[in-house]
This record gives C-alpha cells, sequence and structure tokens, in this order.
C-alpha cells in the first residue's frame, strides 16, 4: 500500500512540476485555442504573404539604374594625366623641353610636354614615357586603383595601347591629376571622341565629322635668330620661346641651320639645327 501511494505522490508532483514549467515559460499563451465565429469577417492576425506586383514585359527599366560604363582602349587619352603626374612629382619640367631621338631616321629634335601632347606626337610620349620609367607608372595606376599587366612596357602604357579602362575611370583620373593650367589642351579629340572639362569636371564626347578637322590659328610672327657657332642648348634656348618643333642633328656646336637666320617665321614653323662635336 505504501508502494502505491508513494507511486502516485510521485507523479502528482512531477505534475505539478510540469504546469510550474509551463506557467514559467508562458506555454499556455502559445497554445491558446479559441473559436471562431462564422459570423465575423475581423482579417486573421496571423501569417501574411505580399505578392509582388508583376511588371508587363513591354514596361521601361528603372532610370534610377546605375548603367556600367565601357571599357576602351585608353589610347592619347592617358597620356595626359599621366604627365601632369609626371609634372606634378618633378619627373619632368612642364616648360623644359624634351629630348626627342628619331630611331628610324637618325635625328633628334625637342619639345615642351604640352606640345608633345597636343599634338599627340608619338615619338615624344614614348621619350617621356621613358624619363618617367615603369615603376613609376605601376605607382601611378596603383593609386588609380588600375592594376598593369607586367608584360605591358612603359611606352605602351603612356600610347595607351594593349589595355583597357572604364571610361569613368579615365574621366577619374583627369578629375584628380589634371590642373586648370592645362585647360589649352581641351577638348582633346582622338578620332570620333574627345575629352572636355565642363565646369569643374571632366566628360567624354562624341565629335561629329564636321568638327573633326579644324585648321590651326596660331599666325604669329617671328624672325628666326642666328645660331650658327652657339652650343645646341644655347641655340635651343633662343628657338623655344618662338617655337616648340626643334630637330637636331650632331652635337657641339651649331655649324648649319634651317631656315636661315633673320628669316621672317610665323607660327609653331618647324626648326633643324645640325651640330658637330666640339673634338672635330
Amino acid at each position: 500500500m505504501n508502494k502505491r501511494a508513494n507511486k502516485k505522490a510521485f507523479f502528482i508532483c512531477v505534475l505539478i512540476g510540469l504546469m510550474y514549467v509551463s506557467v514559467a515559460l508562458k506555454l499556455p499563451d502559445r497554445f491558446t485555442i479559441g473559436r471562431a465565429s462564422e459570423l465575423r469577417n475581423d482579417a486573421p492576425t496571423g501569417l501574411s504573404i505580399s505578392i509582388p506586383k508583376q511588371v508587363p514585359a513591354n514596361a521601361p527599366a528603372p532610370t534610377n539604374l546605375h548603367k556600367a560604363e565601357p571599357a576602351i582602349e585608353p589610347s592619347y587619352f592617358i597620356a595626359i594625366p599621366i604627365v601632369c603626374f609626371a609634372i606634378r612629382e618633378g619627373l619632368i619640367e612642364k616648360e623644359g623641353l624634351v629630348f626627342i631621338k628619331q630611331e628610324a631616321q637618325g635625328g633628334a629634335y625637342c619639345k615642351k610636354p604640352l606640345d608633345i601632347l597636343r599634338e599627340k606626337d608619338e615619338e615624344g610620349l614614348k621619350s617621356m614615357a621613358k624619363i618617367i620609367g615603369k615603376k613609376q607608372l605601376i605607382s601611378f595606376f596603383k593609386k588609380e586603383g588600375v592594376a598593369l599587366r607586367e608584360e605591358l612596357d612603359s611606352q605602351d602604357v603612356v600610347l595607351g595601347r594593349g589595355y583597357a579602362i572604364e571610361k569613368n575611370v579615365i574621366l577619374s583620373m583627369y578629375n584628380r591629376n589634371v590642373p586648370e593650367d592645362c585647360n589649352p589642351l581641351f577638348p582633346y579629340r582622338v578620332q570620333t571622341t574627345e575629352i572636355r572639362r565642363a565646369g569643374d569636371r571632366f566628360e567624354f564626347r562624341h565629335v561629329p565629322d564636321a568638327l573633326r578637322a579644324h585648321p590651326g590659328n596660331d599666325h604669329n610672327e617671328w624672325v628666326m635668330p642666328s645660331l650658327v657657332n652657339l652650343p645646341i642648348k644655347t641655340a635651343l634656348e633662343k628657338v623655344a620661346i618662338h617655337t616648340s618643333k626643334i630637330k637636331i642633328h650632331g652635337s657641339g656646336v651649331v655649324v648649319e641651320q634651317q631656315p636661315k637666320a633673320f628669316e621672317k617665321m610665323k607660327g609653331e614653323a618647324e626648326c633643324v639645327i645640325h651640330g658637330r662635336s666640339y673634338k672635330q
């Protein structure tokens, strides 16, 4: 009899314990069952599912979606921010003359950096690429968030050949590196496209066929100085104040010049200086 009583008391205690646990965990609130009247029109308070509205197939796309800019081979466009970076870092002098050696013809000439950019002088850009160097070019592109392939040489990088960059990245390079004193370069045109300054920003524009070819308007007159018997460096300084189109053959002192001394010149006329070594 005692065993049966003890067993019954045990189960009663367990039942009471379970009731206390359920109250502590608020289980009755979670399992409350109520009778719903068939006549009530109350909206359900349980799970609700929202079905998106279908969009017709011919509906226009939203206008606020970001449209990815196409990647292009940058060509001569990339040279301007690179040269501006080199000038800022002191690698190239803005008003200095870049010595340009013509490998094929065996001659040489000198031009200012901005004139090389304006005229898209490929030999001049190659010479500036050598001055800047591959290490500095990699550093510049890394700061701009662009990784260059190892096999690209410095000349291909400055000429914008053999790799592609998104248009918005090129414009970002212009906005960060090209100062206002380079404004005479713009609009800068390459084939059917140009970059121009619009306020404090740069932008790409398509060039209509009628505007691609435009005549030069430099008609400033000047007199060719006498250069014979002057050192090449001194002769360069005398001519460079009038024109940037200077070709040099030989070295040492000047023995011949074209055009001749005191001849009247106009605009960016081409000058050729022939020199010989001091040892001769």
